[in-house]
């Protein structure tokens, strides 16, 4: 399908994608690990970096379709997963019995085999795979971060883990976006998170935002929303995926 209208958000983000997108409802996996996904890539042909999205605990909603579009735009093909079976959810009970309807042992096996579609895509390069994920989602960014051998991960303020055996697991480069004053994701975690990665010669960027808590890049969270801050995180994630990532990809 063609353009739907999930670009409202473009403009929350100072601009629209630089280039025409496509998008495409997938099913992932034809096994235990079968989820389905939303795919948005650049409509002109070649060979494009990868990227798995990640939703928030709200399920794979229209904010992260618009997210896709948006960084598809950019010049990157990229798979939304929806690890909920479908569900949405509008308030944090909904949200809450999502998360523990579908464990990160069912998770996990979905994201591996996102991670195996979109290598498989004759518009990817294989070798250039990332993810991200905000909340819930960079919590399981992480997760596949340290389970596949990922060229990049980002995480916005998710779960993460301050355990060197782990944190030895996760080579690729790692950008994290965090608000100062996210009481979910203290800013001791997220510093002894950086520390504990450099000691090991992991390269990692960190971000923490002072005057910003959980969910402060969502746009349809009018309470926590901070738009300057998110306008800056997202600047930072296209400049950290494109040095990543799209050096030397050739479209």
């Amino acid at each position: 399908m063609q353009e739907e209208g999930y670009l409202g958000l473009a403009t929350v983000f100072d601009g629209k994608p630089r280039m025409e997108v496509t998008t495409d409802g997938v099913l992932i996996g034809k096994d235990v690990t079968e989820a389905d996904g939303f795919l948005a890539q650049p409509k002109q042909a070649g060979k494009y970096p990868g990227v798995i999205m990640v939703h928030e605990w709200w399920g794979l909603n229209d904010q992260i379709r618009s997210m896709a579009h948006i960084l598809a735009g950019e010049g990157y093909a990229v798979l939304a997963v929806d690890l909920f079976k479908g569900k949405v959810a509008t308030d944090p009970e909904a949200a809450m019995a999502s998360i523990e309807a579908n464990p990160n042992d069912e998770t996990l096996p979905k994201l591996r085999a996102a991670t195996k579609y979109i290598r498989s895509l004759s518009s990817v390069d294989s070798r250039r795979v990332g993810s991200i994920g905000w909340c819930y989602g960079g919590g399981q960014s992480f997760l596949l971060g340290v389970n596949e051998q990922l060229q990049a991960t980002v995480i916005y303020y998710g779960k993460i883990s301050t355990e060197r055996d782990l944190l030895k697991r996760l080579s690729q480069p790692v950008l994290g976006i965090f608000g100062v004053d996210d009481e979910s994701i203290p800013m001791e975690t997220v510093h002894s998170f950086e520390n504990t990665l450099r000691s090991l010669g992991g390269s990692v960027e960190i971000h923490a935002y002072e005057g910003a808590g959980h969910a402060f890049a969502n746009p349809t969270s009018s309470q926590a929303f901070r738009k300057d801050q998110a306008v800056d995180a997202w600047g930072k994630t296209l400049d950290f995926l494109k040095r990543v990532l799209h050096a030397t990809i050739s479209v």
